[in-house]
């Protein structure tokens, strides 16, 4: 029987492993090369949202004017006077935000329909000795209610507007007894029930405009003027046909220091007693306007006769009632101070030589 072959060994040292050091040595040129396996990169942290300083530079105090004179452009000093607004009206007491709001916009003080302008901050209603985190509201039996019927869909419309719009929301916010100033002209989408707490929100109004609101009526009058202080100094009710005689009169003898009337178009409101009232209860009158007053005559103006007024506007247009005497003595109690004389559209039958004699002395 054969002995049996034994196995060879160039294939075991073949298949022995190869030593490190061979393992790691250079091939030889022209020596097939096995695929390189790729190399696992680290992952970078990712980069700060902020230079980071370490440790951080001191930066000291600086004044807002100094930062407004390093600014390297306009755009750079908008920015800054931007953030430093924002910064006071959200950190700074009441006083302050309404000192830096008042700055900022003190060119259109002018033409606001609310004064003072620190009303639009909406926070003069807070106590300054309750604490400002506290937030429950306890009703007081003064409060003001606006609990009302539901408005159409135009109403609802007209509420959804901007802030610019002074629609019964805002007003609710803006009005307190701060307010000196309020112009409503032509706000009709105001309702009644709202406008007659006027009174109680702003009591003292010394400007008041309710111009061209028709839909107002006598006893909402009555019930703003029945409420008010008696600081009004300027009211423009021109074109009010709901105000009558009765909340007029209420309304002059609550504010003794009313210094502009004007009531042209009041064709129920202004009457003769009402010119005796206007003619003797308010020395610092200076401008007057009862333009179409239906219910004027002679009777009412016989009290200027004699008298000298300081009016320096005097507008009397379209006054059916009266007689070319009467307007003459309405005239001459002001000829010495008027500079401006409207009394167009009287439709006086006869001119008499009085009345030009008293026009020729005004000017």
């Amino acid at each position: 029987m054969p002995a049996p072959k034994k196995p060879s060994t160039k294939k075991k040292a073949a298949e022995a492993p190869k030593p490190a050091a061979e393992a790691d040595a250079p091939k030889e040129e022209g020596a097939a090369a096995e695929p390189a396996k790729k190399a696992v990169r680290a992952k970078k942290p990712p980069a700060p949202m902020m230079p980071v300083h370490d440790p951080l530079p001191s930066v000291g105090t600086i004044s807002v004017d100094e930062a407004l004179k390093s600014a390297v452009g306009w755009s750079n000093s908008n920015n800054i006077s931007k953030k430093f607004s924002v910064g006071t009206l959200t950190t700074a007491p009441y006083s302050e935000k309404v000192r830096v709001f008042q700055e900022m916009n003190s060119l259109a003080e002018e033409k606001s329909a609310v004064l003072p302008m620190s009303n639009f901050q909406s926070k003069h209603k807070t106590d300054p000795d309750k604490d400002r985190f506290d937030r429950r509201v306890v009703k007081q039996l003064q409060d003001i209610s606006f609990e009302s019927d539901s408005d159409d869909e135009s109403l609802r419309n007209l509420k959804r507007l901007p802030n610019t719009v002074l629609n019964v929301e805002n007003l609710r916010k803006i009005l307190s007894p701060d307010t000196t100033r309020l112009n409503l002209e032509n706000h009709y989408w105001l309702p009644n029930d709202f406008l007659a707490k006027i009174g109680r929100m702003a009591p003292n109004l010394q400007e008041f405009s309710l111009r061209r609101m028709k839909n107002i009526d006598n006893l909402t009058f009555a019930e703003i003027f029945k409420n008010q202080k008696g600081k009004l100094q300027k009211i423009d009710f021109c074109d009010c046909d709901g105000l009558h005689e009765s909340a007029l009169k209420l309304c002059l003898d609550k504010n003794p220091l009313l210094q502009e009337i004007q009531l042209s178009g009041c064709k129920n409101a202004v009457t003769d007693e009402i010119m005796e009232q206007i003619a003797t209860k308010f020395p610092h009158l200076y401008m007057l306007d009862v333009s179409f007053a239906e219910r004027l005559t002679d009777r009412g103006l016989k009290v200027f006769e004699g008298r000298k007024l300081g009016l320096e506007y005097l507008s009397i247009n379209g006054v059916g009632g009266i007689s070319c005497e009467g307007l003459g003595w309405l005239v001459e109690s002001v000829s010495e101070t008027v500079r401006e004389l409207e009394c167009a559209m009287l439709m006086q039958p006869t001119v008499k030589g009085s009345f030009g004699a008293s026009l020729g002395r005004c000017y």
